[in-house]
Order: C-alpha cells, then sequence, then structure tokens
C-alpha cells in the first residue's frame, strides 16, 4: 500500500461443556478481531472490537500511538491498563480459557476487562520495558469523565 502498513488479526476461543451425560452445549467464549495500521515510521493506530457471551459487542482498543523514537511510543485513547501479569497477556495466550480467579481481587480487575481511557508512555530497552499512564478511572467505555480525579499506573517488566 506505498508505506501504509495495514494489518487484520483476530481470533475465536470456543467451549464445549458437558453435565451428566444429559445436557451438553458450545459455546462461543470470546471472538476478537484487531485492526493495526502505520501510515508512517512515527504513528499507529489500533482498534480492537470484541463480540462475547456476556456483551453483544465491546469496544476494547481505539488508540492513536505516536512513536518519536523507535524505543519510546505515546498511547492515547482507550487501551489496557499496564497493571498486573494478567492484564498483559492476551487471552489466546493463556493456558486456560479463563483467566484466573485472584485477578478478579483488585476493584475494576476483569470486571470492565481492564481497559480506560487516557494516555501512557511505553519505553523499550533492550533488558527491559516500562509503561506509565494517566487515565480517568471511569472503565472500559465511558467516554465522558465525570470528575477531576486521575488513575495512574504503571508496569516495569525485565
Amino acid at each position: 500500500m506505498g508505506g501504509f502498513d495495514l494489518k487484520w488479526t483476530g481470533y475465536v476461543q470456543a467451549w464445549y461443556q458437558t453435565k451428566d451425560d444429559t445436557q451438553s452445549s458450545f459455546l462461543v467464549k470470546r471472538t476478537r478481531f484487531t485492526l493495526t495500521g502505520e501510515p508512517s515510521p512515527w504513528a499507529a493506530f489500533r482498534l480492537q472490537p470484541m463480540f462475547d457471551s456476556d456483551v453483544s459487542l465491546n469496544l476494547l482498543d481505539a488508540a492513536v500511538i505516536v512513536k518519536p523514537h523507535p524505543s519510546v511510543h505515546f498511547w492515547v485513547g482507550q487501551f489496557l491498563t499496564p497493571f498486573g501479569q494478567n492484564r498483559m497477556v492476551a487471552p489466546h495466550h493463556l493456558e486456560f480459557a479463563n483467566f484466573q480467579q485472584n485477578s478478579k481481587v483488585f476493584p475494576g480487575t476483569l470486571s470492565d476487562l481492564d481497559r480506560d481511557v487516557g494516555a501512557q508512555a511505553v519505553v523499550s530497552l533492550p533488558y527491559a520495558e516500562a509503561r506509565f499512564g494517566a487515565f480517568n478511572g471511569a472503565g472500559i467505555n465511558v467516554t465522558k469523565d465525570t470528575d477531576t480525579i486521575k488513575d495512574l499506573s504503571g508496569r516495569i517488566e525485565f
């Protein structure tokens, strides 16, 4: 496309369960599609809707990414908040179909799909990656900020 890199990916996570040989059913646990693009070496975007068994359609990610340097990226929009290991692992990389139960101990974890509207800086080094951001704190798909309080979140991986 003349320097415009566009990528479409996705997956379907299905489930089958049976009970006492009297009931059985198939269930589509989650279906996600991701559209990413790089219109230039210093800018990118990410869109990710999800269809699941509880919600008909949810917009997970809608972000613009500015890359002033190959190892420094700034994200603005709705995306994963950098907190905890579970939040950063995509469901198709999990060994089991569900997230671990102890990830629901903290308020807001996985109940709002770990996403929020905000901005974050990502710095990637050969030995570590750091993510720090400020978020509205209202959760997924809430575009209006009703207060002046922001959530700060960060994560460093070695």
